[in-house]
């Protein structure tokens, strides 16, 4: 049976995991590249299931395409059904499902998940690789 600071710490290690979704989202709809990048390790990586080749690996690199997004598209992410799964005192994984809407909030771009891997540097989270898995995007309608 774990003791109660162990289950305040995982407790307080799942908020924490959870948060970082939630401020990358907040950092999208607030454009601040810089902040949203920062979310992530030094060795970070992101990138779309079925284009694996095209990661974009690095806090700096995310930061420039951050920056190209924010200033390409005008969308209001939202984030839901976050799963946390913790694998040991500085790892873990889960889930995050998201909708994107216009800026006006007026038309619906796209929808899916992300797979992500966190790593606790230095006492707080991050994102250790992140993978968008699409269900629908701004160009295909959602799959039957």
């Amino acid at each position: 049976m774990k003791s109660t600071e162990q289950l305040l710490a995982e407790l307080l290690d799942r908020e924490a995991i959870r948060e970082l979704p939630r401020l990358y989202c907040h950092y999208l709809w607030t454009r601040d590249p810089e902040r949203m990048a920062d979310l992530f390790t030094e060795d970070a990586t992101i990138c779309i299931a079925g284009m694996e080749d095209y990661a974009i690996t690095g806090r700096d690199k995310l930061a420039k395409v951050f920056k190209r997004v924010n200033a390409r598209y005008a969308s209001q992410p939202f984030i839901h059904n976050h799963i946390v799964e913790l694998e040991g005192p500085d790892r873990a994984s889960g889930y995050s499902y998201y909708e994107i809407l216009e800026q006006e909030g007026s038309r619906y771009l796209a929808a899916g998940y992300y797979r992500d891997e966190y790593r606790k540097v230095d006492g707080q989270w991050k994102f250790q690789s992140r993978k968008v898995h699409m269900a629908t995007d701004f160009d295909r309608a959602p799959e039957k």
